[in-house]
């Protein structure tokens, strides 16, 4: 099983993408929340998505392809990541434990037994994206609102993902520009991550956020949704497929057995402009907490909360 290689794709050059026209959705005016301690969420009609990259694109991958139609069913996404004050209601009420947190020591990713989400390793504010998780750190705290509010949250499949990160948008990331640009967009690796880490690969411009950024930093794509590229790694629901053909019709998980690989998509504070893309597809090993990796939820059925 592959291991957590380099800070996630810091090191990793081009990759990945194109998409499709999907139906409307609710913008970020209509965001709601099912309960108190719950993440904001956005209605998202459904629609089509193209679902890949194109054989032109550059830096394209074989496991971003070959590009595939897929009809997504209506859903409501996570408005930001989920955050820290959001992560440590639910730490409290269940006392789910840390167990560590991988970090980068200069020269390549290690061990960090005493990090965790509370503690990765730099500073986080409350409104931060949670790291230092697991797919199965995810999938309790998706249980656990699915508890709270008797809906059912989980984590996205790979095509929601990539629907709502798209925005019916079909270019390879949801702005223009070269790896200048990058810093008004998203939080990737820049100069402030090269004052903080040395020597790292990044974009010729600064964002002032070396790490993780409060949600909302940086601009809204299309449907409303902050930080879908950027800032932090988001897991997915199911198995890691080395290519597209194993991505179900409905736009569902990938199935495999328990403990198969999993995928991180979106990219974080320490990825490189090149992977900073709609496309852009990392696989994982789900047993290791790394401190670039988070996630958002989402869930199907109708709009209860206020």
């Amino acid at each position: 099983m592959r291991r957590f290689a380099l800070m996630p794709t810091m090191f990793l050059s081009a990759w990945i993408v194109a998409s499709i026209p999907p139906a409307r959705s609710a913008p970020a005016s209509t965001a709601f929340r099912d309960c108190k301690d719950c993440p904001q969420m956005v209605s998202l009609t459904g629609g089509l998505l193209l679902m890949g990259s194109p054989p032109g694109e550059a830096g394209r991958s074989a496991n971003e392809g070959p590009q595939r139609s897929i009809r997504i069913a209506p859903f409501a996404i996570g408005r930001y990541s989920v955050t820290r004050a959001e992560y440590a209601v639910f730490v409290q009420e269940t006392g789910r434990a840390d167990e560590g947190c991988d970090y980068y020591d200069g020269r390549g990713m290690v061990a960090g037994p005493n990090n965790s989400w509370h503690k990765p390793g730099f500073t986080q504010s409350d409104t931060d994206p949670v790291v230092c998780v697991t797919p199965a750190d995810a999938d309790a705290y998706a249980g656990w609102l699915s508890a709270r509010t008797g809906l059912d949250y989980r984590l996205p499949s790979e095509a929601e993902w990539e629907y709502a990160a798209r925005a019916g948008d079909a270019r390879s990331r949801p702005w223009d520009g070269d790896a200048s640009s990058q810093c008004a967009h998203a939080n990737g690796a820049d100069r402030a991550l090269q004052a903080a880490l040395p020597n790292q690969a990044a974009a010729p411009c600064q964002d002032d956020f070396p790490f993780t950024a409060p949600s909302g930093q940086f601009p809204a794509n299309g449907f409303g949704l902050h930080d879908m590229i950027g800032n932090a790694w988001q897991w997915i629901a199911g198995c890691y497929t080395p290519d597209l053909t194993g991505i179900p019709e409905d736009g569902g998980p990938a199935p495999g057995p328990v403990g198969c690989e999993r995928v991180a998509r979106g990219g974080s504070w320490g990825t490189t402009y090149g992977a900073l893309r709609s496309a852009f597809r990392y696989p994982q090993d789900p047993d290791r907490r790394n401190y670039n990796f988070g996630f958002r939820v989402v869930r199907s059925g109708p709009r209860v909360g206020a």
